[in-house]
């Protein structure tokens, strides 16, 4: 539930000016967004960074591997990509059909 202030269960959603600048704005339903079929927001390195999300292609081709860059709080080695993995999964539930 949103109160008039943009604010849920008393939680400040966004600044004043940027409500502010969003009840300002003119909607324009000819401009759309073309050409993507998807947003990967993964592939943000804002978001990945995030969510610690270390990338298939993490590494840098001269020894350094994914599994070294992932670190997670058990002995068992076998699970790292799954730890990093397990993020994707989760982001990705929401269009499972």
């Amino acid at each position: 539930m949103v109160d008039k202030e943009g604010r849920v269960l008393r939680m400040p959603m966004m600044l004043d000016d940027q409500l502010d600048a969003l009840k300002a704005s003119k909607t324009n339903h000819k401009k759309v967004m073309t050409g993507t079929h998807t947003y990967d927001i993964l592939s943000n390195p804002s978001y990945f960074d995030d969510f610690q999300y270390v990338p298939v292609m993490a590494g840098d081709g001269c020894g350094i591997l994914r599994e070294d860059i992932i670190k997670d709080d058990d002995e068992d080695e076998g699970n790292d990509y799954w730890v990093s993995d397990k993020v994707r999964v989760g982001l990705n539930l929401a269009f499972i059909t």
